[in-house]
């Protein structure tokens, strides 16, 4: 699956808002969902859905720490049933 952007123009940069408006109008007509992580702002991620009618949706980066092979292989499970939703 290729990534067709970033919220964040730079890692660690929050998105401005000329940022966020090029990629609604790069995207538009476009099929694809947005792959956030939790100690983001979900601001971006939910102005790019309302935009372009993408799901958003806002995941852990890691497993908990106490977490045990079944709930790594959950947490993997949800990353990619994120990724499957944006599938045509």
């Amino acid at each position: 699956m290729p990534i067709l952007g970033f919220v964040e123009p730079l890692p660690g940069i929050p998105p401005t808002a000329a940022h966020l408006r090029s990629l609604v109008q790069g995207l538009s007509g476009r099929k694809g969902v947005i792959l956030y992580n939790t100690f983001h702002s979900p601001d971006g991620p939910a102005f790019l859905s309302r935009n372009l009618g993408w799901p958003a949706k806002r995941l852990q980066l890691e497993p908990p720490l106490e977490a045990d092979g079944r709930a790594y292989l959950d947490h993997l499970e949800q990353w990619v049933a994120a990724v499957v939703a944006a599938k045509p």
